[in-house]
């Protein structure tokens, strides 16, 4: 696994072959990487962090997922982030938002974290769902994500797409798009799944990998 020094340096040179090299690390340990079910149906593995930085690999299988309900794809963050699309392609579709609106449909609501649970906690901020813009990311490609910016990352169920995020921590709080009429609180468990799935999910990428030629 890469030192701290090595993030820090990743994050000026955020290259297909380096992310694939330093993911490497991490799946030829004999350590199993630990992987946690997101409630937006990925699979989350914290690979390292030096406090401002970390990094983090997402898989969405190509076999079942298991997302929150009720399901609200869209959110922010509170930092930015770099991804590498590893194998298959993420479509990223980002949101623009509309406070003024007379008949507002959605409903803000703020993301934390208590233990193993997602937090989501009801806002007094009403809005409209806008414009969108729309970008698909293919093996090799990278994007960006400013905080603040309200998003979705859409893998079609039935195939297999993973990512190395960079995340740079800025501050605030990160959102969620509900339902305008939606409860005050929702909680979502993020516990690590079992270590014969995570073998499985990290097998499949693994194998994903070893037929690339960079």
């Amino acid at each position: 696994m890469r030192s701290t020094l090595d993030l820090a340096q990743f994050s000026t040179e955020m290259t297909w072959k380096t992310a694939i090299s330093i993911l490497s690390d991490s799946l030829n340990s004999d350590r199993l990487l630990p992987l946690s079910r997101h409630p937006l149906g990925f699979l989350r593995g914290d690979i390292t962090s030096n406090g401002k930085l970390a990094l983090r690999l997402h898989i969405w299988s190509d076999l079942q997922r298991y997302e929150q309900h009720p399901l609200w794809p869209i959110h922010s963050h509170s930092f930015d982030l770099i991804s590498v699309v590893l194998v298959g392609a993420v479509r990223n579709q980002i949101y623009a938002l509309n406070f003024e609106s007379n008949e507002p449909s959605s409903r803000i609501y703020g993301a934390s974290y208590e233990g193993s649970q997602s937090v989501l906690a009801a806002t007094d901020t009403l809005c409209l769902l806008g414009t969108t813009e729309s970008q698909t990311i293919h093996a090799g490609g990278t994007y960006s994500i400013s905080h603040g910016v309200y998003h979705q990352t859409i893998v079609p169920i039935g195939t297999f797409a993973a990512t190395l995020v960079l995340t740079t921590q800025v501050g605030g709080v990160a959102g969620v798009l509900g339902d305008a009429k939606g409860a005050q609180e929702y909680r979502y468990a993020r516990k690590p799944i079992a270590d014969a799935e995570a073998r499985t999910a990290l097998n499949a990428l693994r194998k994903r990998l070893s037929a690339i030629s960079i």
